[in-house]
């Protein structure tokens, strides 16, 4: 990265704080048994159910650089859409679990 994001300044005012973050984006976001991409893509979907436009630029910016097209971002979203409205919808009407047997 050419400059440091402002989500790692902020927590530079605890340096311990600081390390510990980035210590855990590294072990988190490097090479595991998930690819990056699908990692970026997660990171997006949390962060769009979650409300949080900051991360939601970041990591979709994130995926244009990995070579993600306007459709996979629609895509993405799409999967965000369906499932955050089925969440609402099963915890609304308290649905029991099918699947937990």
């Amino acid at each position: 990265m050419s400059f440091v994001p402002n989500l790692f300044k902020v927590m530079a005012h605890n340096p311990a704080y600081l390390q510990s973050s980035w210590q855990r984006v590294k072990t988190i976001m490097g090479p595991g048994l998930l690819d990056r991409k699908t990692k970026e893509m997660i990171a997006v979907a949390v962060s769009a159910t979650n409300g949080c436009d900051y991360c939601v630029q970041a990591h979709t910016g994130a995926l244009r650089a990995m070579g993600s097209t306007d459709g996979e971002l629609v895509e993405l979203m799409a999967v965000v859409d369906l499932f955050s409205g089925f969440n609402k919808m099963l915890e609304g009407l308290r649905v029991d679990n099918d699947f937990a047997r």
